[in-house]
């Protein structure tokens, strides 16, 4: 059977993604804070994230915690068990607490620690989520919450819940902080501004970091170039993942990165393998495009 060069191309360039796929393993993600605002007007905030990077040090600057000085201590604390682990986080939130820019009418938040959650050794290649739940009481006077979370840590997405509301959520570049929001009524933001600001999310997320999603893509033009096919298959990837994206941004889905990197990188393959076997597009590809563009906006 006579292959293309295109599809070769595009079979190599999976075995090397395949390779090179471990490196995302130690990915350093945003953190993500959720503020649950009270109707007695208190408050909890947890922060859910890897918080052996923010032991170990590892900043931004490093888009993968191996690339940094201090991933042999990261790795130690990966290996650490709950009891053994927990007191460090413990200790270590106390002076975290002063560093997360939460303020209310200008008024900077008292957090005191409530409770630390840390889960069970596991899968040593994907990065643990721990939990770091802070309680607090809203000033008497306080009509708006502002959010800033500082360059060393990362980028942050704050999701916040007010009684009888439904909950808002945004993601913010590290050291940047937003426009103040009223404690009572979420605030309404105009399509504009959501498409602006997503896009900016997108481009960040694609250019530097999204390489199975380029790859994945890539391989969907390798098959067919006729723009009616691959129109339909990129609308069917777009749409499936801006599903999932939304949902695990609401923290509706949440999966284990542990179960969806690999399903992803399954799904290269398979549309590579496809690209080898089949010279022409069938049927049900949109569906399995979709199915799959699920899986990617998991990884988003």
């Amino acid at each position: 059977m006579r292959l293309r060069l295109p599809v070769l191309l595009g079979f190599v360039v999976v075995l090397i993604f395949g390779l090179t796929m471990s490196a995302r393993a130690h990915e350093v993600r945003p953190a993500i804070f959720s503020l649950d605002l009270k109707e007695d007007r208190s408050f909890s905030l947890t922060f859910s994230g890897n918080a052996e990077a923010l032991l170990a040090e590892i900043g931004p600057d490093h888009e993968d915690t191996d690339e940094s000085p201090n991933a042999l201590r990261y790795n130690a604390l990966r290996g650490e068990t709950p009891d053994v682990f927990a007191p460090k986080v413990l200790a270590f939130a106390a002076n975290y607490a002063n560093e997360i820019g939460l303020t209310f009418s200008g008024e900077q938040a008292q957090l005191d620690l409530s409770a630390v959650n840390v889960p069970p050794v596991g899968n040593l290649s994907q990065a643990r989520v721990t939990e770091i739940v802070f309680a607090g009481s809203l000033p008497a006077e306080a009509t708006d919450l502002m959010w800033w979370y500082p360059q060393k840590f990362g980028s942050s997405i704050l999701r916040v819940t007010r009684p009888g509301q439904e909950m808002q959520s945004q993601w913010f570049q590290a050291g940047s902080g937003g426009e103040p929001w009223p404690l009572g009524v979420a605030p309404k933001r105009t399509a504009f501004e959501t498409f602006v600001e997503y896009a900016k999310i997108g481009f960040l997320h694609i250019l530097p970091k999204g390489a199975d999603h380029i790859v994945f893509v890539l391989g969907l033009v390798f098959l067919s170039l006729k723009w009616k096919p691959l129109l339909a298959q990129v609308t069917a990837f777009t749409l499936a993942h801006s599903v999932t994206l939304a949902l695990g941004l609401y923290g509706i889905v949440q999966i284990s990165p542990a179960i969806v990197e690999p399903l992803i990188a399954l799904s290269i393959v398979y549309v590579a393998v496809e690209n080898i076997l089949t010279r022409r597009l069938h049927i049900w590809r949109p569906v399995v495009v979709f199915l799959f563009g699920l899986l990617h906006g998991l990884g988003f």
